[in-house]
């Protein structure tokens, strides 16, 4: 069992995982208004610390924090060769990152590494996922902050129609699992989700036992017409059936582990040629909500930043 120093740490970074699934955390608030009080920045601007900033804190979490996780619970790593691997890799980054205003990461980060030296295996576990699901909210307002649309200025010069192309992969399961709600506030849309439970069993029951939970909601910015918000799960269910998310179909519900434990909902074409957990399907009477749904979700992350909170619930 762990003792009470240990209880404390993780109730306090659970606790404001918690917190910070509504509300933009102050580190993040001050980096992207310009009010670190270190001024880090050459020639006087913030823009640079900003951006190296954000796809630091985006990195730990999603290629370095995470297959950490993987290792824990394969067993590859435990014990005080954990706690190295742990200092080898996550401290550097919290380390630098305290020179973007990540104080409170870079202290929880050290104070881990150090539990991590004698914890037995639940105990590193839980360890793991509070900070993951930490460095995940941090993620979530620092991509929804970030000024996307000076990409305005960056244009190809020729672009071909982009189409929604429904080839799904051969063999997929029939997709109807137990119903779940999407709802998003403040637009008043709500869509209903068959699981596939078929599928991918075990991912369908993590997310199942994670549910209900509201989350902020952004939009991807390179992949297309997606949406995506990093959950509170924190899952390494094996995924057995994926697809190419540049067939899929309009209203496809996907779980990314890897990139942050994201629930994806997409709304029309893709032009992204990566295979991806195939976790459900928005029901036909829903589907045409979604354009709608879509185009309010590309102005909060783009420009005008109002955000939008994703709840999911079991019917």
């Amino acid at each position: 069992m762990p003792n009470n120093n240990v209880n404390t740490f993780i109730r306090a970074v659970e606790a404001e995982a918690l917190r910070l699934c509504t509300s933009e955390p102050e580190c993040c608030r001050r980096l992207r208004s310009g009010e670190l009080e270190d001024r880090a920045g050459t020639w006087d601007q913030y823009f640079s610390t900003w951006d190296i900033g954000a796809g630091m804190v985006r990195d730990l979490g999603n290629y370095t924090l995470y297959p950490i996780l993987v290792m824990a619970r394969k067993g590859t790593v435990k014990g005080p060769a954990l706690a190295s691997t742990f200092r080898d890799l996550v401290v550097p980054y919290t380390t630098y990152l305290v020179y973007n205003g990540f104080d409170e990461l870079d202290h929880w980060s050290k104070e881990a590494a150090d539990i991590l030296e004698t914890a037995d295996d639940g105990v590193a576990d839980q360890v793991l996922c509070a900070i993951i699901r930490y460095v995940n909210r941090l993620t979530a307002w620092t991509h929804h902050s970030f000024p996307w649309h000076l990409g305005d200025h960056y244009k190809y010069d020729d672009v071909p129609e982009r189409v929604t192309h429904a080839k799904p992969a051969a063999g997929l399961s029939v997709i109807d699992g137990p119903q779940i709600r999407l709802s998003w506030e403040p637009t008043g849309i709500s869509v209903l989700a068959r699981l596939n439970t078929r599928g991918n069993p075990e991912l369908c029951a993590d997310i199942l036992a994670g549910l209900p939970f509201t989350v902020l909601q952004d939009h991807a910015v390179v992949t297309g017409a997606s949406i995506f918000a990093w959950s509170p799960i924190v899952s390494t269910a094996p995924l057995r059936e994926k697809e190419l998310i540049c067939d899929a179909p309009v209203g496809r519900l996907r779980f990314s582990q890897r990139t942050g434990q994201k629930v994806v909902v997409q709304y029309g074409p893709v032009t992204e040629t990566i295979l991806s957990p195939v976790l459900g399907q928005v029901e036909a009477d829903d589907i045409e909500k979604l354009a709608e749904l879509g185009h309010a979700v590309s102005e909060s992350t783009l420009r005008n930043k109002e955000p939008i909170f994703l709840t999911v619930e079991r019917v």
